[in-house]
């Protein structure tokens, strides 16, 4: 170690740069007290560097047996703080509404409660994770207005928060989606990937946490992921679009076809191409499908791809647009139009955003800038699902590439990080099941316009736990039975 420490002060010399002594700290991290206790008694252009048995780093409070206590009394202590600005501004009667409640919340206090949490939190303690879920067990309260007897699993529901551990767990996998998605010389792939033999029973770090996690993210192909684009290169594609003079849905099926067809038919390119994604409700199992109308040689040809076992509607038009263009490359008319029914992509590729990371975005971008140079296409929108034959083919064909093996296609680091996300965190109280099943949250669109006095009451009849329920009061001992006759 001291060898380590002379290098890195020789090449701070070598470069006119000086370790300041006195903010160098050395720490022995062990399992073992009388391990933390040794001194390597280590030293900085001869003077001793001092040993401590505490060090925050980054905003993370180590401790020299890693087991995080003195961070997670520092986050309670400043998230109770957080908590009491939250209890002033309502209580069950009065004050902001549950949804501003909720914002405040999510944004002033549990980014205080999760910070970092994938270095720490796997080797805190059963006890130490359970004060942090009592701050937002407190925050929750404040935010729908229920009882201090209100069961936990209520609170959450009421809230739509989810609870800590269920976050918590959910940050690890994140953070290795991230990682295992780095490049093969990486350190922190590597870390990932590593095998090794863990001798404690209790806590065994981020990368077991999350190896002891099932997860079928883990079953698919996937890829590196890449820098961002050169800010200062286009895609040099056209742009038309379907010109609408009101709202989509206030066109009736037939007056969308007729403008669609309108537009198609002053098309003088020599290749008409139509584009079209598809997934299902639960974006499992996406297809693309291409639909290619070549005026030079008169051919129709169609074409269906896999998207990806997991995938977004947004990235199945992506896979197909980046298929068009493949196509292209291959058969080299000078001009050509793509016609697409999906707004987000014409919009992404038009504003030609170079931070734009979406991966399949990524990869049409990057092969238009190959193709016009030598060929000039547009990109043209079109409504959906209007009767276009043109479109409909190419909607048939993208649900045909669902049915297709999806073994080779590689799961995008977003959808990854979506399906990690949407995750629903499980419910063990028996009331709170059978009123809420599957839904994890309260009929928000019809509640959020009731004054908060009413939600808070509903919240809390729904519960079962309100003094205006006489078996409540039986409950707390106001009651001297819980018959309402």
């Amino acid at each position: 170690m001291q060898e380590e420490i002379d290098k890195i002060i020789a090449w701070a010399a070598k470069w006119k740069m000086k370790v300041n002594a006195d903010k160098t700290k050395s720490m022995v991290i062990s399992s073992s007290s009388s391990d933390r206790k040794w001194d390597p008694q280590l030293t900085t252009d001869s003077k001793p560097i001092d040993q401590v048995q505490l060090y925050k780093f980054l905003g993370v409070t180590i401790n020299s047996d890693l087991r995080f206590r003195s961070h997670v009394e520092t986050i309670v202590d400043r998230c109770r703080k957080r908590n009491r600005v939250l209890k002033c501004m309502a209580s069950k009667d009065w004050g902001n509404s549950l949804e501003t409640q909720r914002t405040i919340y999510l944004q002033y206090t549990r980014p205080a409660l999760e910070y970092n949490s994938p270095s720490w939190s796997p080797w805190t303690s059963d006890a130490a994770r359970k004060s942090l879920q009592r701050v937002q067990n407190d925050a929750l309260r404040a935010v729908v207005g229920l009882t201090a007897r209100t069961p936990i699993d209520f609170v959450h529901l009421e809230a739509n928060v989810e609870p800590l551990k269920d976050r918590f767990g959910k940050n690890n996998l994140l953070l290795r989606e991230k990682y295992k998605r780095l490049s093969a010389n990486d350190e922190r792939r590597k870390l990932l990937e590593k095998k090794a033999s863990v001798r404690l029973k209790t806590r065994k770090g981020l990368r077991h946490a999350i190896s002891e996690t099932p997860d079928t993210l883990l079953q698919y192909k996937v890829e590196e992921i890449k820098p961002p684009l050169p800010p200062w290169r286009s895609t040099g594609l056209l742009f038309d679009a379907v010109e609408l003079a009101k709202k989509k849905e206030q066109y009736t099926t037939e007056e969308l076809r007729t403008m669609a067809e309108e537009k198609v038919g002053k098309i003088e390119s020599e290749v008409i191409i139509y584009t079209d994604g598809s997934t299902d409700g639960d974006q499992n199992r996406g297809g693309a499908g291409v639909y290619i109308r070549d005026r030079r040689t008169g051919n129709e040809i169609t074409r269906s791809f896999a998207a990806g076992e997991i995938c977004s509607s947004y990235a199945a038009e992506s896979v197909a647009l980046l298929r068009a263009l493949e196509w292209l490359e291959e058969n080299s008319p000078e001009t050509a139009t793509i016609c697409t029914d999906s707004m987000s992509i014409h919009e992404a590729l038009a504003n030609d955003n170079w931070k734009d990371a979406q991966d399949w975005v990524r990869k049409v971008k990057e092969k238009s800038y190959v193709l016009t140079v030598k060929i000039t296409i547009t990109i043209l929108w079109i409504p959906s699902h209007c009767g276009c034959e043109g479109n409909e083919i190419a909607d048939q064909l993208a649900s045909e590439g669902t049915k297709l093996d999806q073994t080779d296609i590689p799961i995008t680091h977003a959808i990854a990080q979506a399906r990690v996300r949407k995750r629903k965190w499980s419910v063990s109280h028996a009331r709170a099941k059978d009123i809420y099943r599957e839904r994890r949250k309260p009929k928000y669109d019809e509640e959020k316009e009731w004054p908060r006095a009413v939600r808070s009451l509903y919240a809390r009849l729904r519960t079962g736990h309100a003094k205006e329920l006489k078996e409540y009061r039986y409950v707390i001992e106001i009651e001297d039975d819980p018959f309402c006759i």
